[in-house]
């Protein structure tokens, strides 16, 4: 691979690397959120913000945080009209603490 190429590819990974720390808060955030007060519209976007994450952290070569978020989004899809019992609300905390573990914030 072209030198220059390789250069401009670490730059682009590590402003990724850079940016992590903000994208998971912005997951914590919308999950207080949704956690507190339900809402389809708040759901919407918290599904955004994984789905989001699970399939760039797979480019950028982040595979924990990518499966992380990928098992996020499964749970997400599969709340039962839009009950989110003690068990969902505590395995969804679970992960997103886990995704701050793997980045370190």
């Amino acid at each position: 691979m072209n030198q220059d190429l390789q250069k401009k590819l670490d730059q682009v990974r590590l402003e990724y690397s850079k940016g992590l720390p903000k994208r998971v808060e912005d997951i914590e955030n919308s999950w207080n959120i949704l956690s507190n007060q339900w809402s389809k519209e708040e759901e919407k976007e918290f599904h955004q913000k994984v789905h989001g994450l699970h399939g760039s952290a797979a480019t950028f070569g982040y595979k924990e945080i990518s499966e992380i978020a990928n098992e996020l989004e499964n749970i997400i899809r599969n709340i039962p009209n839009d009950n989110l019992s003690n068990k969902i609300k505590e395995k969804i905390t679970k992960l997103i603490q886990e995704l701050k573990i793997k980045i370190k914030v």
